[in-house]
């Protein structure tokens, strides 16, 4: 932080505020707050840990770049988890038109190394798993656990969305996590 006399930002919208005027330890703190929890929502959409390392650099470097002019309504967090949903989507579909541009078939195809074949393997179970799991919670647990987890949105986010209450999607959410450890527990 610079200066003895700065103050950290007690709300998401002060923190915007700082950012806006280019206090840069006020970025840094809110790159150090999301940057993991980012690189793994990338992570989901792009299957590559450079990829995804890229998405969210972009984010942050699109943001810095455009500080003086952010307008950004509502949390924080959601605008991140959107902007990073998005830059990783654009990449990845990036990523399969190069792909597809240089009629690379090697690069689609996997290697012929064993352990390669059984993590594929076992990224492909694991991911079955995961779905069928999702798919078989109750529809409300479901509902919000999509909103939250795939599209982003912060539990008051989905209790506006859905015209519930904050503890119903946090109960809702709880339940659903639960079942998918319990679900999914012979992955880990």
């Amino acid at each position: 932080m610079s200066g003895a006399d700065s103050i950290l930002p007690t709300t998401e919208q002060e923190l915007i505020a700082r950012i806006r005027v280019g206090e840069e330890w006020a970025f840094d703190l809110m790159m150090k707050q999301y940057q993991i929890q980012l690189y793994q929502y990338a992570v989901h959409f792009v299957h590559s840990p450079d990829l995804a390392a890229d998405a969210v650099q972009d984010v942050f470097v699109s943001i810095w770049e455009r500080r003086s002019h952010l307008t950004i309504t509502g949390s924080l967090q959601a605008y991140l988890f959107r902007a990073v949903r998005n830059t990783s989507i654009a990449i990845h579909k990036s990523e399969l038109s190069r792909s597809h541009r240089e009629g690379s078939l090697a690069s689609q195809l996997p290697t012929s190394s064993e352990d390669t074949v059984i993590e594929s393997i076992e990224w492909n179970e694991f991911s079955v798993s995961v779905r069928r799991a999702i798919d078989e919670l109750p529809d409300r647990g479901r509902e919000v656990f999509i909103l939250v987890r795939d599209h982003g949105l912060s539990y008051s986010e989905v209790a506006d969305t859905l015209g519930v209450s904050l503890s119903t999607v946090k109960t809702q959410m709880a339940r659903s996590m639960n079942t998918l450890v319990k679900k999914l527990s012979r992955f880990f």
